[in-house]
């Protein structure tokens, strides 16, 4: 871990902010800073459902909350295409493909 003492030194000892891209590379973790775009996005947790088959909400934002979405709803589809455990990391489904309507 020769990147732990600079680090520190920068980042501890120092009033540097810390940089969320350097310091997650480290342990194999890409970081993508948010950019406002003045979209209001509705994000929510997902786990497999009782028989893991579908995937149920389990965290709700405030978002997504004002738009009817609660804990444990299932998500069955999103944009006209069904929403699998088996599917759902492909990248028509990360990130939700953009805005999804109750």
């Amino acid at each position: 871990m020769s990147w732990l003492r600079p680090f520190f030194e920068r980042y501890v000892r120092d009033t540097r902010p810390l940089p969320p891209g350097e310091l997650f590379a480290h342990v194999g973790i890409e970081y993508l800073p948010e950019v406002p775009t003045g979209e209001m996005v509705a994000s929510f947790s997902l786990q497999l459902g009782p028989h893991g088959d579908r995937l149920a909400l389990v965290g709700v934002g405030e978002v997504a909350a004002e738009c009817g979405l609660a804990a444990g709803d299932v998500l069955l589809s999103l944009d006209d295409a069904d929403v699998t455990p088996a599917n759902a990391q492909q990248p028509a489904h990360a990130g939700l493909g953009g805005a999804a309507s109750p």
